[in-house]
């Protein structure tokens, strides 16, 4: 989700304490300002992505190197809103955490069952949120920059960054298993490190394990049986949007304005991109 979405929802948790009681909403009430901050989420990443290109073809215009394109947008990728998904809806079910895992292993390794599981049509409905955003060109230019080695890497970020910005970005951390200001759990930057992945926003060493995928499987049925033991699918997906619309009808017009002026943003880096 683009920050200024991010900014209202929650703000408008943060004012819930302060007030009385709750609005009245419908259904239609829900649906209506979801599908309103969908649409405008989907606007802004399509706009993110057009600065990105704007901004590419300016630094190579002007001989410079595009190592990483998600830095040109601040690595504001995946957070789009593409629903009132409670923080714990990822998590896999039962069934999903025994067939999928977390769906890592598929491509983190090379195996027979991995390759087929790539064209599984029920994995890529499972894991395609994550996999619509995927951009390959983007992955060789990421390969490129890590080749280049970690004391290059370290002085262009200092370059890029600034010393104090990367210092503050290096020593946030909210531990293992704490839930991160999305409300996410780090799930994928501890399986990947199963596969001899890092995740930077783990301060802990993980134990090597022997047989990496069934790591991850053991782990995603922990969590997926965890989820379903504590009644977390019994209607929380419904009481979690209600809450968040209960807070924002009051101010749904603020949401179709910012809706409107993401519109327009578009529309001006799609006139500057085709050189009109």
């Amino acid at each position: 989700m683009r920050r200024a979405a991010a900014i209202l929802l929650a703000g408008t948790l943060a004012l819930t304490g302060c007030s009385d009681e709750p609005a009245e909403v419908t259904d239609g009430d829900v649906a209506r300002i979801e599908g309103s901050l969908a649409r405008g989420s989907e606007l802004a990443w399509e706009l993110t992505q057009a600065e990105t290109r704007v901004a590419a073809m300016c630094m190579q215009d002007l001989g410079f190197t595009v190592h990483d394109r998600n830095l040109l947008h601040g690595m504001m990728i995946p957070n789009r809103f593409e629903g009132f998904a409670s923080p714990y809806a990822r998590i896999p079910t039962v069934e999903q955490a025994e067939r999928f895992g977390f769906g890592h292993w598929v491509n983190a390794t090379d195996t027979d069952a991995a390759q087929a599981m790539r064209e599984d049509l029920d994995y890529l409905d499972f894991a395609g949120a994550e996999l619509g955003w995927n951009d390959p060109a983007e992955h060789e230019e990421y390969v490129e920059w890590k080749d280049l080695g970690e004391e290059y890497q370290r002085e262009w970020l200092i370059a890029f960054l600034g010393p104090e910005r990367l210092a503050y970005q290096e020593a946030l951390s909210h531990g293992q298993w704490d839930f991160d200001d999305l409300g996410f759990l780090p799930t994928h930057e501890t399986v990947s490190r199963f596969y001899g992945g890092t995740g930077e926003a783990l301060p802990e060493e993980i134990e090597p394990v022997e047989d990496p995928t069934a790591a991850e499987f053991a782990m995603a049925l922990d969590f997926a049986e965890c989820a379903e033991d504590a009644g977390l699918r019994d209607g929380a997906e419904e009481m979690w949007g209600r809450m968040y619309v209960e807070q924002l009808i009051d101010r749904e017009a603020e949401v179709y304005v910012w809706e409107q002026e993401i519109e327009g943003y578009l529309a001006n880096a799609q006139d500057h991109l085709a050189g009109d």
